[in-house]
């Protein structure tokens, strides 16, 4: 199946908590298979998928921390190598946190979709 993710375990759930206990925001480390790997490298196809904090609470700069974490726990549990985000967000503060990190915006006909190749 094509989106079955390879990899994808509870590890790899990021959740932040805003001071009252409830969930401010969530992030999911993602890398799936041999189907989707970039041919020119071999290496499996690492997701930062979905990074998001609730509205209320986004002018604690959550988001940047919470995508930074996904990205590091992939680099660290996946490999180096090229890494995508997907968002389903085009707000210009939250187009800024993902090119502010390195990632390209790249229209997809779903969602919005960043690349990002980390060196090493």
């Amino acid at each position: 199946m094509r989106d079955s993710p390879k990899f994808y375990n509870p590890d790899a759930i990021f959740i932040v908590f805003a001071p009252d206990g409830d969930v401010a925001g969530v992030c999911y480390g993602r890398a799936f298979g041999h189907e989707q790997n970039d041919p020119s490298n071999g290496r499996p196809k690492k997701v930062v998928d979905s990074p998001g904090v609730v509205p209320e609470l986004r002018h604690l700069g959550l988001q940047r921390p919470l995508t930074l974490t996904t990205m590091r726990w992939l680099r660290q549990n996946v490999g180096a190598g090229p890494m995508e985000l997907w968002s389903y967000g085009d707000q210009e503060e939250t187009v800024a946190i993902y090119t502010k990190l390195g990632f390209v915006l790249t229209p997809n006909r779903h969602l919005i979709e960043y690349k990002f190749a980390l060196s090493g």
